[in-house]
């Protein structure tokens, strides 16, 4: 398929929407586009090792947008088929992230990541109910929809690094 854009920036959030909206995981379409454009016609590309951005640079809920975007994409393919928890274990799961610190809102940060992180969501969960849906985001240590978490059964395994930054009483650790 071919995406065509008005600039470079524009291409890669293209790349990025076509791939969330088709259900694949998002990867980093800007280095992608960057590698190609530099290994097919290297004349364009001056530094082909650009400093890093920190992830501490922007707004947090702008980088938890795409973290939590990134996050359920991966998720979505990994849980096909997850039929999920009984009612009152999610209920146990959403009342301790409803209650934590690192449950953070997503909404405020790139517009279509929220709006693909919602389709996502929609799609998975199958009208399952959702405790204390309303209070739920995104957790900032995991970058977890924390909607789709408490709900499933079948969640990616975390490393020991994050457990280690995960609050003592999180369900996940």
């Amino acid at each position: 398929m071919r995406l065509e854009g008005t600039s470079f920036e524009d291409v890669a959030k293209r790349v990025l929407q076509h791939r969330l909206t088709n259900g694949k995981a998002p990867g980093d379409p800007a280095q992608e586009l960057i590698d190609y454009v530099c290994g097919s016609w290297p004349h364009f590309c001056r530094d082909t090792n650009p400093p890093e951005i920190p992830a501490s640079a922007g707004q947090p809920t702008a980088g938890l947008a795409t973290r939590c975007a990134n996050w359920i994409a991966a998720f979505y393919e990994y849980a096909r088929g997850d039929k999920g928890v009984p009612l009152k274990e999610s209920q146990r799961r959403a009342n301790i992230c409803a209650a934590c610190p690192k449950n953070q809102p997503f909404f405020g940060g790139c517009g279509s990541c929220v709006s693909n992180i919602q389709r996502l969501f929609f799609v998975w969960r199958r009208d399952r109910p959702l405790p204390r849906e309303g209070e739920l985001g995104a957790c900032f240590v995991i970058g977890q929809h924390n909607g789709s978490a408490v709900l499933s059964e079948k969640l990616p395994p975390l490393t020991d690094e994050i457990r280690e930054r995960l609050p003592d009483n999180c369900w996940r650790k």
